[in-house]
């Protein structure tokens, strides 16, 4: 195996192994090693990060079915359509080499407990039931780019939460 380096990380490498009293060779392998182990354990955090995401988004949709009624079939349904679509579109890609490079430029935001309150009022506010935009409404900023599929209601929404995000039909 032949690896480079640009000439300052060489010598950084070599002065770091010299100090570690260690041949270069050993302590690469053993820097390898532990990046590897940290890349393992990112992958544990960021699997919990999603969890938990996951949970708050649960705890607002069963708050918000609560209060507002229980979501309908064909909510579902289109719902089950957008997963699809994805999951569709990951395996068109070669797995998910052009989701991830569309997602680069997408942020994701945790939805609070207050977000998901602001979200029912504003709900309120434009007659509309579709939580989920209501949500993104809320924490989209100005000039933010919102990619949907229904551009009516959430140009509706975000005119009621006074955003002024860029709502685009796709």
């Amino acid at each position: 195996m032949s690896v480079t380096f640009a000439p300052e990380l060489g010598e950084a490498a070599s002065a770091a192994a010299a100090e570690a009293g260690r041949p270069l060779s050993e302590w690469l392998a053993q820097a390898a090693e532990a990046k590897i182990r940290a890349d393992g354990q990112a992958r544990i955090l960021e699997e919990a990060e999603r969890e938990r995401r996951r949970r708050g988004l649960r705890e607002f949709l069963d708050e918000y079915q609560a209060e507002h009624g229980a979501f309908t079939d064909e909510e579902m349904a289109r719902a089950r359509r957008w997963r699809e679509l994805a999951e569709e579109q990951a395996r068109e890609s070669g797995g998910q080499a052009r989701l991830a490079r569309a997602l680069r430029n997408i942020t994701v935001e945790s939805i609070t407990g207050e977000d998901g309150m602001r979200a029912g009022e504003l709900l309120d506010r434009a007659r509309l039931r579709d939580a989920i935009g209501a949500s993104v409404a809320l924490l989209a900023g100005p000039g933010d780019r919102v990619l949907t599929s229904d551009p009516g209601d959430l140009r509706r929404l975000c005119d009621a939460a006074r955003s002024r995000a860029v709502v685009v039909d796709c």
